[in-house]
């Protein structure tokens, strides 16, 4: 491997991208917090391996293509342009040309039996903990299977892996758990990486809760088999007297749809500054055409103000509504309402649940949600949800979920947290 001391072609390296780009093990990975440089060393070691073996392809993984086109897109070209290389960048066949050296190919995982049909003599995994563990452990021997061109110089072929660590997933099983004796594992935190503006750190800190900046920030595997899902929620702190809905301030109501148990309605205001979760309109194992009767009679005394709300809730019901030729949200804009902010697809359940933990408490401890006592509905929820022995949210009651993943959809709407690649964006334009 080519010596780093001084960088390469002017470009510096942090002690943990030098051990991870410098190591010969069948598999590294570079285990580290947001903005601690994993990308970076993980695109450095698959562009060095490029120029060491000209004649042998060399492979960049992604869990999607939109991570592909936003990560390796970027990142490659410049990282050639700070080497002095020069390349072609074919973005439908997804591959990177460097003149001389030959080709990187970028690929996807999200579809594992699709990695099929080439051969690469090096692979670099990014982004290693994103996807569901089975599916990883999947696309992870798929990758390996690929990598068997064989080196002019005979060196074994590596299959490296970067990531920011997501409770005990694939890289705590294949890092820590079942680590083979050859394979090695180094961590870095944020705060190893020396270039960052000096309040990355604490807009961290202002956005996570103390729990997820063990992961996000210090690059630490937490465990959640068997731990409470909204681990910051605290009755006495987050609960408070009721109140009613206040005329002028703007309404947001939220759908979760369900007959059986019911279907999950919440009234929310922004008071303050903070998320109020005020009151709810929940009738037990009726259709929504129900459901919606009962919401506008129990706060008929709004008048205007109930259908100037603006409606966030679950993205499948744009799917046909309960035995019936509409949509629950046609059904909804028949009921009146006509202000809909609706995703095309729901965002991934652990993004929804640390968006909701750090609204209950950041890294600062500041509390940005408050919720009437009147929600039991809610609050059980908030107490009682925990994740099982898969480090998945335990749906075992069927009770519970619905009316936390209704208040949940809004969250995460207006309130999602900042993307790593966000937050370096902000300092970079």
């Amino acid at each position: 491997m080519t010596d780093l001391e001084d960088g390469i072609a002017g470009v510096k390296v942090l002690p943990h991208q030098k051990k991870f780009i410098e190591s010969i093990n069948p598999t590294t990975g570079l285990i580290a917090g947001f903005g601690a440089g994993k990308s970076y060393a993980g695109t450095l070691k698959t562009i060095i391996k490029k120029l060491q073996y000209p004649t042998v392809k060399v492979a960049y993984y992604l869990p999607n293509y939109p991570l592909i086109r936003d990560i390796a897109f970027e990142k490659f070209p410049e990282m050639c342009n700070d080497l002095g290389l020069h390349y072609q960048l074919n973005k439908s066949d997804k591959e990177l040309m460097i003149k001389d050296f030959g080709t990187i190919i970028f690929r996807n995982m999200s579809e594992p039996e699709m990695i099929v049909g080439y051969e690469v003599g090096y692979s670099l995994i990014d982004e290693c903990d994103i996807m569901p563990r089975h599916k990883m452990d999947k696309a992870f021997k798929q990758i390996l299977a690929r990598n068997r061109a064989k080196l002019p110089d005979k060196v074994p072929n590596q299959v490296d892996l970067v990531g920011t660590p997501e409770g005990y997933r694939f890289a705590y099983n294949l890092l820590i758990a079942n680590k083979p004796d050859n394979y090695r594992l180094i961590k870095a935190s944020t705060y190893e990486n020396k270039h960052l503006p000096p309040d990355y750190i604490n807009t961290l800190k202002d956005t996570y809760d103390e729990k997820l900046l063990q992961q996000y920030l210090l690059g630490e595997f937490i465990n959640v088999n068997g731990s409470a899902v909204y681990h910051q929620f605290d009755r006495d702190i987050h609960v408070c007297g009721n109140r009613d809905i206040d005329l002028s301030l703007p309404l947001i109501i939220s759908f979760d749809f369900n007959i059986n148990p019911y279907n999950a309605i919440y009234l929310i205001q922004v008071i303050d500054g903070k998320v109020t979760v005020i009151d709810n309109a929940i009738i037990k194992n009726k259709p929504l055409v129900d459901s919606l009767a009962y919401l506008k009679e129990k706060f008929a005394h709004l008048g205007a103000s109930l259908f100037s709300a603006t409606i966030y809730g679950d993205a499948a019901g744009k799917a046909r509504s309960q035995g019936t030729a509409q949509t629950n949200y046609d059904l909804i804009r028949d009921a009146g309402w006509h202000k809909l902010k609706i995703k095309t697809a729901n965002p991934r359940v652990q993004d929804r649940i640390n968006t909701f933990n750090s609204l209950l408490r950041n890294g600062n401890g500041d509390v940005n949600i408050a919720i009437c006592s009147r929600n039991q509905e809610l609050i059980t929820d908030l107490e009682q949800l925990s994740y099982n022995d898969k480090g998945e949210v335990d749906k075992s009651n069927q009770d519970l979920t619905h009316s936390v993943d209704s208040v949940g959809y809004y969250i995460e709407h207006e309130h999602r947290l900042i993307k790593p690649r966000e937050l370096s964006a902000r300092y970079t334009t």
